[in-house]
């Protein structure tokens, strides 16, 4: 599948990822339905937050988003506020990588996705990325992207009180951590 890859630009772009997010995550039981059927928070509509998506036949199939950590803080603030006291006391320039939702089930379309978001990271000097994933995606996040785990398994009354467990992408230390393939990648892409 070719996919084409962006940070979404249109009022149009936007809606449809937060569709997306929100089919997803009401179908995983991490949210309510609502009336509105879209699920965004209140960074999204500030210039704090990047949504990427990857559109394919000009449907967006997958979307992420990277805030920055600006006036409104990062959205896993509230639940792991000390941890990211800890960073922020560090003057680290920090990101959430967050709001991850896909309608396909395409490994690659996904890495790819992720590699756009990494090389964003890079180009504008960010220190760190952060995010809250469901321990059972832990895993991938650790092997394929670099993160490593700085918070304990807490329940995210956000997403129905299921466990979340804060991990930290490091840009400056994570390159012993990745594999090949992902090297690789992000070569490609950045």
């Amino acid at each position: 599948m070719t996919a084409i890859y962006k940070i979404a630009e249109t009022d149009n772009e936007k809606q449809e990822a937060y569709r997306l997010i929100y089919n997803a995550y009401v179908a995983n039981g991490l949210i309510k339905p609502n009336r509105e059927g879209i699920y965004k928070l209140p960074h999204h509509d500030t210039k704090y937050a990047k949504i990427f998506i990857a559109k394919h036949d000009k449907e967006i199939v997958y979307t992420m988003t990277i805030i920055d950590d600006g006036p409104l803080g990062l959205p896993l603030g509230e639940l792991y506020y000390e941890e990211l006291e800890k960073l922020r006391n560090q003057k680290l320039k920090i990101a959430e990588a967050g709001s991850l939702a896909g309608k396909i089930e395409s490994i690659n379309t996904l890495h790819n996705l992720f590699a756009r978001a990494f090389c964003y990271g890079l180009y504008n000097n960010y220190d760190c990325y952060l995010s809250t994933v469901h321990p059972k995606h832990q895993k991938y996040y650790e092997r394929f992207w670099g993160f490593v785990q700085i918070g304990e398994i807490k329940t995210y009354k956000r997403v129905e009180n299921h466990p979340a467990v804060l991990l930290k992408l490091d840009f400056k230390v994570c390159w012993d951590l990745l594999p090949e393939r992902t090297i690789k990648l992000i070569n490609q892409t950045c």
